[in-house]
């Protein structure tokens, strides 16, 4: 009886210890982050999950109270306002993470594909879409069947590029319609994009009725939105905040964040710093700045940039210098690095932070980049270096040797 008493007594000692363990600052990072790929998995597109405690979310509709309140929840982007992640609590045991799967620009019939978006720790992001403005894609595509050969063309007009052109009966799968009606959208992949545009008088088609208009400026639930990190609160130095986007791997994708247009193809991070500029990291793969003016930004991974928060003007920014990681943003990217691991089966792939390895030279200090993954994160850099489309000393930063 007293041996039973003294283990029960144990027990009870133990198992609060263990309890605070997992809720100091790092563990409790690590538990949200092992955590959130059980309680979202098999995610739906245009949905989003509420990964770990605590997540607040708004809503354009008339919700029950409990909906959407505890992990693993699920809720249609449709009728999302916004969504809010909770800074780290130990007394609570609470870091907020939510998953969001986008459609953004990527064709109704991509298979399984969306934009995921993974918001963390203390951390807001809101839909800037309206949601009776938004573009709507079928759930099934329409398939329809070219008349003769034809080509495909970037966009709805007989001027626009050539991206391919495909036998007459190969069948293709339709999601909208140009306004004119004259065009109609179908998944094609040329180029890193995952779409081109046929004329409808090339293809026979049962009903086009039906299909949803596809405008210049069409934005599906969440493909544009505002966001802020470190938001209030208090967070420990081991509690990142940040919104990581992580499109299909070697297809690119459009998005606006706090009115800035950014294409990209695969991986990035996102921060708000405290003046409420705007910092972007690519991971891998590589983004565009400005995609749509005349002077677009290449950024390739390892390298990053900030957004001045009064530098914006419609979807542009005069950004700053890009430059490679420092130590300070390397720590706070390393944080994150985990959630690769953990999350893995809410990726296209796990990527990996590039790292920064700096030596004294001839000329003052050199540093290059290592990439524990070099193949899927430099691909496409691989490609813009040999068409000398990013400057020579970003490439020989990301292939010191001509390698």
């Amino acid at each position: 009886m007293v041996l039973w008493l003294v283990l029960l007594l144990g027990a009870l000692v133990f198992l609060p210890a263990a309890q605070a363990q997992s809720n100091t600052c790092p563990g409790l990072v690590e538990r949200a982050m092992s955590e959130i790929g059980t309680n979202c998995a098999s995610l739906g597109r245009n949905s989003a999950c509420y990964g770990f405690n605590n997540v607040l979310a708004d809503f354009d509709t008339d919700v029950p109270d409990n909906y959407f309140s505890v992990p693993s929840d699920r809720a249609e982007l449709s009728s999302l306002r916004s969504i809010q992640t909770a800074p780290l609590n130990e007394t609570a045991g609470t870091w907020g993470i939510a998953t969001l799967n986008v459609q953004a620009n990527l064709p109704g019939a991509l298979p399984g594909q969306s934009v995921v978006f993974i918001l963390l720790g203390n951390s807001e992001l809101e839909n800037a879409v309206p949601a009776d403005e938004a573009l709507i894609l079928p759930e099934e595509p329409l398939e329809v069947t070219a008349l003769r050969a034809i080509a495909l063309r970037r966009d709805p007009s007989s001027r626009a590029e050539v991206v391919g052109t495909i036998a007459g009966g190969t069948p293709l799968l339709a999601d909208g319609t140009s306004p004119d009606g004259n065009w109609l959208r179908v998944f094609f992949v040329a180029d890193r994009l995952a779409s081109a545009w046929v004329n409808t008088g090339d293809v026979q088609a049962d009903s086009i009725d039906d299909l949803p208009v596809i405008r210049p400026d069409s934005r599906t639930p969440m493909q544009a939105f505002r966001f802020q990190t470190n938001v209030g609160g208090v967070d420990c130095s081991q509690a990142p905040s940040a919104l990581f986007v992580q499109g299909p791997e070697d297809i690119e994708v459009d998005i606006s964040a706090n009115g800035v247009d950014i294409r990209i193809g695969s991986s990035i991070i996102l921060r708000t710093l405290e003046d409420g500029s705007l910092q972007i990291f690519v991971i891998s793969g590589g983004a565009t700045l400005n995609p749509n003016s005349d002077n677009p930004l290449l950024i390739a991974p390892g390298f990053t940039t900030i957004c001045p928060v009064d530098a914006i003007l419609n979807g542009n920014c005069d950004w700053e210098a890009i430059r490679m990681f420092n130590a300070d943003e390397e720590i706070f990217l390393n944080l994150i690095q985990p959630l690769f691991q953990y999350a893995a089966n809410l990726l296209h792939y796990a990527p990996a932070i590039p790292e920064v390895v700096c030596a004294s030279g001839v000329g003052g200090v050199e540093c290059e980049l290592r990439f524990p993954n070099a193949g899927t994160a430099l691909d496409r850099a691989a490609e813009l270096c040999a068409t000398a489309a990013l400057p020579a000393s970003v490439c020989g930063s990301l292939f010191p040797g001509g390698d």
